[in-house]
């Protein structure tokens, strides 16, 4: 599961990822100018437990008319 916080907000879950050979990516639309801290976490199973990875921090600023940030965001298992 990967999270977002905006701005010092509460974290909100944005998307589940899905592991492929240990690694997993998705692509996120930032849609307004503001700081935003990523983070993801694996509620854990039979075999592992669960685990949270460090927190990344990106600052978007205003983006001129009709341009589209997109962040792309990929991790992996080790």
């Amino acid at each position: 599961m990967l999270s977002q916080s905006v701005n010092g907000s509460v974290y909100q879950q944005i998307a589940n990822a899905t592991l492929s050979n240990g690694a997993y990516s998705i692509q996120h639309t930032i849609s307004s100018p503001g700081t935003y801290t990523f983070r993801a976490s694996f509620a854990g199973n039979c075999q592992l437990n669960p685990a949270q990875s460090s927190s990344v921090m990106v600052s978007s600023a205003q983006a001129p008319a009709g341009t589209d940030y997109t962040l792309y965001i990929g991790g992996g298992v080790i």
